[in-house]
């Protein structure tokens, strides 16, 4: 799926799509044409709620550095569990990855949007 960045006319930007929906196994892309951003994700643990014996694993996504007029790419997990937590839009179905945009021009990088990712199970 792709993703535009842009700064919208009160000087934040923001991803074209909020939230972002993805099945399990897709990418979601984004892309920038006007300067360098990072997307880092929130902590996210797959609570296996089907199996309350088992720890939580550490599904937490690497963060992505995009470059200006360049792309970032994330691939949703192929299977993703049921994470244990409500999403904001389908109750206790798939995992929701809530991520921040970063704009690299600033010094220290400033934090642009907070939006997220809900991965659907296949």
């Amino acid at each position: 799926m792709p993703v535009s960045i842009s700064v919208d006319s009160t000087g934040v930007c923001r991803p074209s799509n909020d939230p972002i929906f993805v099945d399990a196994g897709h990418n979601v892309q984004w892309y920038a044409s006007d300067k360098p951003y990072q997307i880092t994700f929130s902590p996210k643990l797959d609570r296996h709620p089907g199996s309350p014996n088992t720890p939580p694993t550490d599904i937490t996504p690497p963060p992505l550095s995009m470059p200006a007029q360049g792309t970032a790419t994330w691939t949703a997990l192929p299977n993703p569990p049921d994470c244990g937590d409500p999403t904001p839009h389908t109750p206790k179905t798939g995992c929701y990855f809530k991520y921040n945009i970063y704009d690299l021009t600033k010094t220290p990088p400033t934090l642009c949007n907070d939006p997220g990712i809900h991965v659907i199970p296949q």
